[in-house]
Formats: structure tokens, C-alpha cells, sequence
């Protein structure tokens, strides 16, 4: 994951008051939060087989007519599409 660029520190009143380290947390007395240049990446989550079968419609044999083979390659390309961890 990256590091943080700054940390922001929320005061009594509604005041946001801004660090380029954590270190300001102890003076403050207040929870640091981190701040970043882009949002953190979330980690790539498929579906599970139940899953496809439910929207499938049924439980047909995906496994024995293919299709869940072609689900899970379209899949693996939306996952590098999306530059997914």
C-alpha cells in the first residue's frame, strides 16, 4: 500500500488542521488520518460458483457445457482491465 502524504487531525468546532507527518498526533491529542494521492486499490473479489449460478438463472451444468470457463475468462480480463491486486 502506499504511505501517506500528510495526516489530518479533526478539531473540536468542526477545524481541520493539517501535518506532513504522524508525529503531530501526540501534540494534538487527536487520531491521525492519513491522506493519499489516490484512493487505496481494493483487492480483486470473483464470483463464487453459487454466485454465477444465481444469476445464471439455475444450476445448469456450467461446468460440463463450458460457459463457466468462458465466465471465469471474462473474468480474468475485467480483473486486468481494472488493474485489480
Amino acid at each position: 500500500m502506499d504511505e501517506p502524504v500528510a495526516w489530518m487531525y479533526e478539531l473540536d468546532g468542526g477545524h481541520r488542521v493539517f501535518a506532513n507527518d504522524k508525529n503531530a498526533e501526540m501534540t494534538l491529542k487527536r487520531k491521525a488520518i492519513p491522506l493519499y494521492t489516490a484512493p487505496p486499490r481494493k483487492e480483486w473479489v470473483g464470483l463464487t460458483d453459487e454466485e454465477i449460478d444465481e444469476l445464471h438463472g439455475s444450476p445448469m451444468s456450467l461446468e460440463h457445457s463450458n460457459e463457466l470457463k468462458w465466465v471465469r475468462i471474462i473474468e480474468a480480463r475485467l480483473k486486468d482491465k481494472n488493474n485489480a491486486v
